[in-house]
């Protein structure tokens, strides 16, 4: 039984405000593990949204893994001055060197006592304050499964802006089918949940031999395509329960392009031994998206996150775009969309048709002039013109078809 006075009502678990013991429910520690890198100035707002939770047995971790400018006293300090009651365990910790997402997780999970437990970075959020508690039934209600989750809503690198929320309405139903293998054919290419948006049991886990440690970066990806694999599937909650903002490794170059080169090689193995020795797992329609995905999202981003970054010179430059024709496309449409708002494409084929006009009527005149040399040397720069833009034009056209095709395709093969 929890010890003291309970000071909030949580519908939940149908608690009441009273001095004596709870009512029909043990509260079973939870423990809540955020990660902290280089991030510290994220932190508190993550902090916060822990703070805020009704559920009344929380135990908090926060774990850094050697910034250079984590102040674990103040961390210390600022939680003090701002848990409630529920907040029953806090450990503030700092890894001596830094050693990689992978193996501080795994490093702080086995410290971890709770059967129950989440695992965060530090610029995510809880969203609402009934997260951890929606977290805490859903298990006891489910004590057959392992882990949980639920939706999160993905936003701009301050928070005010939401991109999409994942998973989406068309990944839901593989949810709720309650097919493992299914879902882990959804899974295989594209994440669809973050760390605060699952819970776990240690026990599930375990169960599957932990966290993978042949990864760097990837701590949640592969552990959930092993629990799907295995025929655990899923608790889900058809609700926001986290936040989480644009940015980091995954989605930047911010700690520069050799971190970013391990995490999209982490990447890359990962596909390697979860989906392609597993490519029969997939349905067709997975299979299919599968390859775009290795092509329009992986080796894209490689070329312009790492290959093109790292490669000096013009002439250089030049030899790795002519090496791989679909570089070369890729360059041209992202110099394309640099320049699409100053395009006129309609301008510029009303022009070519008067170009063209005008160089039609010079020769009508030159046959019966004087000066036909002068109109048929006009005649023909103006022909010349409005073939060229004509062309640019049709081009322009077509790329404008081209971009708007393919990002289509690459929002469908993330999101």
């Amino acid at each position: 039984m929890m010890e003291g006075k309970i000071h909030k009502t949580t519908s939940l678990f149908s608690i009441q405000e009273h001095d004596g013991e709870e009512t029909g429910w043990k509260y079973p520690s939870f423990s809540i593990v955020v990660l902290c890198y280089q991030n510290k100035d994220l932190l508190w707002g993550m902090l916060d949204s822990i703070c805020q939770q009704d559920y009344p047995n929380i135990e908090l971790i926060v774990s850094d893994d050697g910034s250079d400018d984590f102040d674990a006293q103040a961390v210390e300090q600022y939680i003090e001055e701002n848990k409630g009651e529920n907040i029953r365990k806090v450990t503030v910790r700092r890894n001596a060197e830094n050693m990689g997402t992978v193996r501080h997780v795994h490093t702080v999970i086995a410290q971890v006592q709770s059967e129950y437990l989440a695992f965060s970075a530090a610029d995510d959020r809880f969203c609402g304050k009934t997260a951890i508690s929606e977290y805490v039934k859903a298990f006891v209600e489910n004590p057959d499964r392992g882990w949980i989750v639920a939706r999160s809503r993905i936003t701009s690198a301050n928070y005010k802006k939401t991109i999409y929320t994942t998973p989406t309405e068309r990944d839901i139903p593989y949810f709720q089918q309650g097919d493992p293998i299914r879902l882990y054919s959804r899974w295989s290419r594209r994440g669809l949940a973050i760390p605060c948006s699952m819970a776990f049991r240690k026990s599930a886990i375990e169960a599957v031999g932990g966290i993978d440690l042949s990864f760097r970066f990837l701590e949640d990806w592969p552990l959930v395509l092993k629990l799907l694999r295995n025929g655990y599937m899923p608790i889900f909650l058809d609700r926001v329960t986290a936040i989480h903002s644009a940015g980091g490794v995954t989605n930047t170059n911010v700690f520069g392009t050799g971190v970013r080169k391990e995490f999209l090689e982490d990447k890359r193995r990962l596909l390697e031994t979860e989906t392609e020795a597993h490519m029969d797992l997939l349905t067709q329609e997975d299979q299919k998206a599968y390859r775009q995905y290795k092509r329009e999202i992986m080796q894209r981003q490689y070329f312009f996150g790492v290959e093109l970054p790292e490669t000096q010179g013009k002439l250089r430059k030049i030899g790795l775009l002519l090496k791989k024709p679909i570089r070369a496309v890729w360059y041209a449409e992202a110099l394309f969309k640099e320049r699409r708002s100053e395009i006129r494409i309609k301008k510029m084929a009303l022009s070519s048709q008067v170009l063209l006009v005008i160089s039609l009527m010079m020769e009508i005149n030159c046959e019966a002039s004087r000066y036909a040399g002068f109109f048929g040397l006009i005649a023909l720069v103006d022909g010349m013109l409005g073939v060229l833009l004509l062309l640019m034009s049709l081009l322009c056209a077509a790329m404008v078809l081209y971009v708007r095709h393919h990002e289509k395709l690459r929002r469908e093969l993330v999101n």
